[in-house]
């Protein structure tokens, strides 16, 4: 984002605060209780969102060295990700071959080659078949190449790895300078946790999407950083970016400094459909969101700051307050999420309101729908 760009924002945030206003929708929309029960609708969603776009499932610091690995799960199952001796990164179904035994339990470590626990066939990090004990007598007629590891596409960008099945999933909407100043590449994993939360992904993503409940439900934690009801939003392609602006905003001159967003806003980029990155002074933290089953969420919040550069040297103590009041924030929302959840079987509610201070949750409803 260009620094002119920058002070064209701060500036909107700026005037929009000093009239107590948010950016306001056109008109209030509503979203049926359905879409986030009805298991058909979310196995349409699993096969045509999930498993039709690439996803954002580990960062390049998880595969420091040549023959490091990584197992994750994902809406495509258990996969395998391999850093080779050259130092290519690729995917692969977790599966042997032979007669589909999970192939990898470790989460991550440092391997060239992998053998099944079942019957000892032997796969090196780039998938090939390499060894089958007693071939010549039990498969005279194996074809190794045709029973190397199952691939997916895989790249990476921005510091993340994404695995996909479609070439389309690649792109970023308009996002990519933007996304690449972020330098993701040049960060680490601080702390990670993971949780499942017994709700829709749906109600998970929305909850990240409007300011309108930070003085309520985050009166404990983030609330008083923040201006009240006040967020900016706009669409690029299927992904999302919001800026949330600080109380600071206040003091920054009628012209704000080059470089200033980030000191006075957290940006939001929420990249359809399971990855969200939340995007603070000297730290990005990767939100990821993919679902389990149609009331069951599985979420992992990583925090990931820099390696070199001025905030490299910050102390840990630093690091740790951010990520715990980061995490405790969050919680705030999944609790939330869960109840929300809860109350959608209760029968008191056909639809769910959104107000015109929550437009961009009809711009995301909007294209859910669309891909499906």
């Amino acid at each position: 984002m260009s620094p002119e760009q920058e002070r064209k924002l701060l500036k909107r945030c700026f005037a929009l605060a000093q009239r107590g206003e948010t950016q306001l929708s056109a008109s209030v929309s509503t979203a049926e209780v359905s879409r986030y029960t009805d298991a058909r609708r979310y196995a349409r969603e699993l096969e045509r969102i999930f498993r039709g776009r690439a996803l954002a499932l580990a960062h390049v610091s998880e595969l420091p060295e040549a023959n490091s690995f990584l197992t994750v799960n994902s809406p495509q199952g258990s996969l395998l990700l391999t850093c080779n001796s050259a130092g290519r990164i690729q995917a692969f179904h977790n599966v042997c071959r032979h007669r589909g035994t999970r192939l990898v339990d470790p989460p991550r470590g440092c391997a060239a080659r992998f053998r099944c626990p079942y019957h000892a066939w032997t796969y090196t990090n780039d998938g090939a078949l390499v060894g089958v004990p007693q071939q010549d007598q039990m498969f005279p007629d194996l074809n190794r190449p045709a029973y190397g590891l199952k691939a997916l596409p895989c790249a990476t960008h921005f510091g993340l790895i994404w695995v996909g099945v479609q070439p389309g999933g690649w792109t970023f909407g308009g996002l990519n300078s933007e996304l690449a100043a972020l330098r993701l590449d040049e960060m680490r994993i601080y702390a990670s946790e993971t949780r499942v939360c017994r709700a829709n992904w749906k109600i998970i993503a929305e909850g990240g999407l409007e300011a309108y409940h930070f003085r309520h439900a985050h009166r404990a934690t983030i609330a008083p950083s923040f201006c009240d009801n006040l967020a900016l939003y706009e669409a690029f392609g299927t992904h999302l970016r919001m800026i949330l602006p600080r109380r600071s905003l206040a003091e920054l001159p009628v012209e704000p400094p080059p470089g200033s967003l980030r000191a006075h806003a957290h940006l939001i980029y929420a990249l359809f459909p399971g990855t969200t990155l939340l995007v603070q002074a000297d730290q990005v933290v990767w939100i990821r969101a993919l679902p389990l089953e149609p009331d069951r969420t599985a979420i992992q919040v990583s925090t990931l700051v820099p390696v070199r550069g001025p905030g490299a040297n910050r102390p840990d103590r630093h690091w740790r307050s951010n990520h715990q009041i980061t995490c405790a924030t969050l919680g705030e929302d999944f609790t939330l999420a869960e109840s929300i959840q809860n109350g959608l079987h209760d029968g008191a509610n056909e639809t769910l309101l959104f107000g015109r201070g929550e437009g961009a949750l009809g711009l995301f409803k909007h294209i859910v729908d669309e891909s499906l």
